[in-house]
C-alpha cells in the first residue's frame, strides 16, 4: 500500500480535519440559545438540572475554566465529538475508511458536533458503550465489566434518551442475564446514579415533571408523523439519508453483534416513530441512532460499487452545502430574516452590551425567556434572570433560589420586546430587538414558594365549583416575607388552560392567608375552584399574584370536564 493510500485510510486524518473545522466554528460562532442556557447550568454545577442531567454542563465548565469565550464553552464538546467519531469507526471497522467518512460527513447531524448540547455528551457515552458492549459480548472480562458500569452511569448523567439505547442493546442478548457480571454492571451503575436521583427527589423531580406533565402540550396532528420521518431523512442527509436508511433496512444479520445493531436501529427509530403518533418529536432526539444506522448501511454498501460511487457523488454537493451553511452561522453574510436559524447566532453579543449600557448594574428580569437572560449573563456579565409566570412550564432559573432571594427588595429592570415601529422603543444590537424597560422598585416575588394540591380534582361537571386542600411550603433555608408590588395586595388565584391557552381564572381564596412563612415551614388551607363551562380536557394550577405578574408556584393538574 502506498503512503498516500495509507494516509487516506487513517481515521485520525479525517477526525483531525473535523476537529479543526469545529474548533474554528466554535471560535467564530456566537452561542445558540440553548448553549447559553447550558452555560448557565455550568456556572452552578450540581447533580442535576431542571431540563437535563449534568453531563454537558460539566464538559462546558471544563472548557470555560480554560477559555472565557465561545470556544471555551465548546472546547470539550468538540473533543467529545472526536472521541465519538473514533468509537463509531472502531465499532464498524471499515475496510474503506474514505467511504465511511463520506457517509458520515454527508449527514447534517454529524456537523453539529461543535454545539454544546446534551446530545453531544449522550453520543459520546453511547458510542463508548457500544464499543465496550461489543467486547463484552465476546469476552466476560472484569475490565469490560467495570468500564461498562461506569459508561452506563455516564449515559444516565448525559441524557435520559440513553435508556432507549440500553434497552434495545441488551434485549437481543438475553444470554448475558446468566452472567453475574451483568447484574454487577446494573447494580453498580444504579449506585453511581443515586446522587442524581436524590437531587431529583429533593427538588420534587423537576426534570420528570417538565418532560412528562408541565411541558406545554399542543393539539395532536397526524402531520407529526410525517414531520418526524422527513426530519430523519434530513438530519441524516439531506441527500444521502434515503440511501442510508434503504441500506440499513436491507442489511442482513451476519453475527450476534450485527443483530444487536439491527435491534438498536429499529428500536431507536421505531421508539420515536411510535411517539410521533402521540405528539411532536424533535429530529435530533434520534442522534444516537447514527451509530447503528451507519453500521448497518456501511456493511451493506461496502461491496456494492455502484452504490459506493453514488455515496461519493452525493458527498461532494453535500459538503459544499454544509460548508456554506457553516459560514452563514459564523458570519452574518445573509440577512437574519432570510434564514431563521441564523438569528440565534448573530448580533447577541452587541445586544447584550447595548442592554448593559441602558440598565447599568441593575438586575434585569425577563418573563419566561431563559435564552435572553442567559445570553445577557454570558456576553455582558450582567445580572440576568428569567422569571417564570403561571403560563410557563418553567426552567432552570426557577431552581436558582439564591438568585431569586438576592432580587428581593431591589430595584429591577424588566425587559420586554415591542414592535420595531414603536418610537419609544430602544434598539439593541444591529436591529436584533426593540425593547422597552419597566422599572420595578422594591421588587418582591415568591416563585421559590411551592404550593402542593393534596387532593386534586381531575373530573368535574361544567361550571362546577369544588374545594381542595393545598399545602404552602417554604423549601428554602430563609424565611419568606410576603409583600406585594405597586402597593397591591397579594392574591391567590387559579388558572385553567386548554393546551397553551388560558380559558378561565379566578380567586382561589378571598384573602391571601399569610404574611410570612418560616424556613422549612408548611401550612395548609382550603381553596375553591370553578371548572370551565365547556366540556373538554384542561389543565389547571394555582398561582400567587404579586401585584405585577402571576407567579409559577404549582405543578399542572389535569381536569376533564364532562356533562
Amino acid at each position: 500500500m502506498s503512503k498516500t493510500n495509507s494516509f487516506y485510510n487513517n481515521p485520525l486524518f479525517y477526525i483531525g480535519i473535523i476537529v479543526l473545522v469545529n474548533l474554528l466554528q466554535s471560535a467564530f460562532t456566537e452561542l445558540a440559545n440553548d448553549e447559553a442556557y447550558y452555560w448557565v447550568f455550568s456556572q452552578n454545577l450540581d447533580w442535576g438540572y431542571f431540563d437535563h442531567p449534568p453531563g454537558t454542563p460539566i464538559l462546558i465548565a471544563l472548557g470555560h475554566s480554560l477559555l472565557k469565550n465561545e470556544l471555551g464553552v465548546r472546547l470539550f464538546i468538540v473533543l467529545a465529538n472526536a472521541v465519538s467519531i473514533w468509537c463509531i469507526w472502531k465499532v464498524i471497522q471499515p475496510k474503506n475508511t474514505l467511504l465511511f467518512f463520506a457517509m458520515l460527513f454527508s449527514c447534517v447531524i454529524a456537523h453539529f458536533g461543535f454545539m454544546a448540547a446534551p446530545d453531544s455528551s449522550l453520543l459520546l457515552t453511547v458510542s463508548v458503550f457500544i464499543v465496550l458492549l461489543k467486547y463484552y459480548l465476546e469476552e466476560d472480562k472484569w475490565y469490560y465489566t467495570l468500564a461498562l458500569l461506569l459508561t452506563i452511569a455516564a449515559i444516565g448523567y448525559s441524557k435520559y434518551h440513553g435508556i432507549v439505547v440500553l434497552i434495545f442493546a441488551f434485549l437481543p442478548n438475553v444470554h448475558i442475564l446468566k452472567r453475574w457480571s451483568f447484574w454487577l454492571i446494573i447494580l453498580g451503575a444504579t449506585i453511581l446514579l443515586i446522587p442524581h436521583f436524590y437531587w431529583q427527589y429533593v427538588n420534587d423531580f423537576p426534570t420528570f415533571r417538565f418532560h412528562l406533565f408541565d411541558r406545554s402540550p399542543e393539539p395532536y396532528r397526524i402531520a407529526f408523523v410525517f414531520e418526524y420521518i422527513l426530519g430523519q431523512l434530513l438530519v441524516f442527509g439531506p441527500f444521502v439519508g434515503f440511501i442510508l436508511f434503504w441500506a440499513a433496512f436491507k442489511s442482513k444479520s451476519e453475527n450476534a453483534f450485527h443483530r444487536t445493531m439491527k435491534w438498536c436501529f429499529y428500536g431507536i427509530f421505531g421508539f420515536f416513530l411510535f411517539n410521533s403518533f402521540r405528539g411532536r418529536v424533535e429530529a435530533n432526539w434520534t442522534a444516537t441512532g447514527m451509530i447503528p444506522l451507519l453500521y448497518l448501511a456501511y456493511h451493506f454498501i461496502e461491496n456494492r460499487q455502484k452504490t459506493v460511487r453514488w455515496i461519493y457523488r452525493i458527498a461532494v454537493p453535500t459538503l459544499i452545502l454544509i460548508f456554506a451553511f457553516r459560514i452563514i452561522l459564523a458570519f452574518e453574510i445573509v440577512p437574519r430574516r432570510i434564514i431563521r436559524l441564523s438569528r440565534e447566532f448573530h448580533g447577541w453579543d452587541k445586544w447584550a452590551m447595548d442592554l448593559k449600557k441602558n440598565v447599568g448594574d441593575s438586575p434585569v428580569i425577563f418573563y419566561n425567556d431563559y435564552p435572553k437572560a442567559s445570553k445577557y449573563q454570558f456576553y455582558a456579565q450582567g445580572d440576568g434572570n428569567s422569571v417564570s409566570t403561571v403560563h410557563h412550564a418553567g426552567n432552570q432559573y426557577d431552581l436558582l433560589v439564591k438568585a431569586e432571594e438576592d432580587l428581593q427588595g431591589k430595584d429591577v429592570k424588566r425587559i420586554y420586546g415591542v414592535p420595531k415601529e414603536d418610537k419609544e422603543g430602544i434598539i439593541l444590537g444591529e436591529n436584533v430587538e426593540t425593547v422597552k424597560i419597566a422599572n420595578y422598585k422594591n421588587f418582591h416575588f415568591t416563585n421559590r414558594l411551592r404550593i402542593k394540591i393534596n387532593n386534586p380534582v381531575n373530573v368535574s361537571a361544567p361550571n362546577e365549583r369544588f374545594f381542595m386542600e393545598i399545602e404552602m411550603f417554604n423549601p428554602t433555608e430563609n424565611d419568606i416575607i410576603f409583600q406585594g408590588n405597586n402597593n397591591k395586595k397579594l392574591e391567590l388565584r387559579y388558572f385553567v388552560f386548554e393546551y397553551k391557552s388560558e380559558v378561565k381564572r379566578g380567586l382561589a381564596m378571598k384573602e391571601f392567608p399569610l404574611k410570612n412563612l418560616n424556613a422549612g415551614e408548611k401550612k395548609s388551607f382550603k381553596i375553591e375552584i370553578q371548572a370551565p363551562e365547556n366540556t373538554g380536557k384542561y389543565r389547571y394550577r394555582i398561582a400567587i399574584f404579586n401585584g405585577v405578574f402571576n407567579e409559577q408556584n404549582t405543578n399542572f393538574q389535569k381536569l376533564v370536564v364532562n356533562e
